[in-house]
């Protein structure tokens, strides 16, 4: 969410400069967090195949 957030952020700063609304992008000086995914494993030959299945 933190991330989504200062995205969206950053391009609407980002958009304000190319307009001349504001001289720099300091959401561009934020370091956020890179997130934690949860590595899962794939699907089986089997599974796949069943899910494949019409």
């Amino acid at each position: 969410m933190v991330q989504y957030i200062h995205a969206v952020l950053r391009n609407a700063l980002q958009n304000a400069i190319r307009e001349e609304l504001v001289a720099r992008n300091v959401a561009k000086l934020v370091q956020v967090e890179t997130p934690d995914y949860e590595v899962g494993k794939g699907l089986t030959i089997a599974q796949a195949q069943r899910l494949l299945e019409p």
